[in-house]
This record gives C-alpha cells, sequence and structure tokens, in this order.
C-alpha cells in the first residue's frame, strides 16, 4: 500500500515539475511579461462577437 501511496503521489509532483520547468524556459527566452497562455481576454485587437467594450473608467 505504501509503494502505491508514492506512486500516486509522484505523478502530480511530476507533472507540477514539468508545467514549471516549461513556464520558467518560457520566461527566459520572452522575458518577464511572457504570455504563458496568450494574451488576456480583450487584449488580442480582435473583438468576440456579440460583445460590447466597456467605456473607460467604469
Amino acid at each position: 500500500m505504501s509503494d502505491l501511496t508514492t506512486v500516486v503521489a509522484a505523478v502530480p509532483a511530476l507533472l507540477f515539475v514539468h508545467k514549471l520547468t516549461a513556464m520558467q524556459h518560457l520566461k527566459a527566452t520572452q522575458g518577464p511579461v511572457a504570455h504563458v497562455r496568450g494574451p488576456p481576454p480583450g487584449r488580442s485587437g480582435t473583438r468576440v462577437r456579440g460583445c460590447r467594450e466597456r467605456p473607460a473608467g467604469r
């Protein structure tokens, strides 16, 4: 049972380390303003169909 618990705990830990390493590599190549998952919503230069933009200051 102890071996199974160790394996079950190790899998998410390895996935986390893999993801963290990929993010660190991306930041090292793109600088401190690296976009890990693309630009934030509404900042890509294209509007979503049917959505209205809020006026600035609200």
